[in-house]
């Protein structure tokens, strides 16, 4: 009988989903690891924690000793450094044939308002938008060359765990809570996914299922 056991990454995930996507993966004996997600940080119990950057050569050195099978990346919206780092991960992962990689996208690359399905084509209407579609398209041309990545575009996240700066739940009910003035928005519809379900939903695509919601 083999005792191979299954390995996962997470790099720059909320804590919260973190927290959440961990406790599904042990239920199913997966080991996981990450690396860290701020100077300083205090890393979360029971997940290893490796203390570097995604483009350092102890990164790389990381890389080199876990053989994962899945990768989990939330993409930067630091426009200073997320093309490189997203470069510099998807080359690590491509060089030491990471088996999976899931790259956590999100809706911002259409216009608000629109209800758009998997097929149809970017239209991004900000900044962020228009750096996520960037950065989807050099995923896409590693996905050209053999990687095996699957981008995942998520509505604002809300699960139990988040704080006040964890996306729209966590910033209004915080303002609320601490006297700060309420958040304001262009776009008054804002898409809200339960993060449990995006975990079963990741669990499902790794399984070869379909996750229904």
């Amino acid at each position: 009988m083999s005792t191979w056991t299954k390995k996962v990454m997470f790099v720059g995930l909320p804590r919260y989903f973190e927290q959440l996507l961990a406790a599904c993966f042990r239920k199913e004996g997966w080991e996981i690891c990450r690396l860290r997600g701020a100077m300083g940080e205090n890393p979360p119990q029971g997940i290893q924690t490796y203390d570097c950057d995604v483009d350092s050569d102890e990164a790389k050195q990381v890389f080199a000793v876990q053989n994962l099978d899945l990768l989990i990346y939330r993409m930067e919206r630091d426009y200073s450094h997320a093309m490189q780092r997203l470069d510099a991960l998807l080359r690590q992962a491509q060089q030491t044939k990471v088996r999976r990689v899931f790259l956590l996208s999100g809706t911002e690359v259409f216009a608000p308002g629109t209800t758009p399905v998997e097929t149809d084509a970017p239209s991004p209407q900000t900044e962020e938008g228009q750096l996520l579609v960037r950065l989807e398209t050099l995923a896409n041309a590693y996905r050209e060359q053999g990687l095996p990545i699957s981008i995942l575009r998520m509505p604002d996240l809300y699960a139990p765990g988040q704080t006040s700066d964890d996306g729209f739940v966590g910033r209004l009910f915080g303002a609320s809570l601490m006297g700060r003035a309420l958040p304001q928005y262009d776009d008054p519809a804002q898409g809200l996914l339960r993060s449990s379900g995006c975990a079963r939903c990741g669990l499902c695509r790794l399984s070869g299922g379909d996750a229904q919601f």
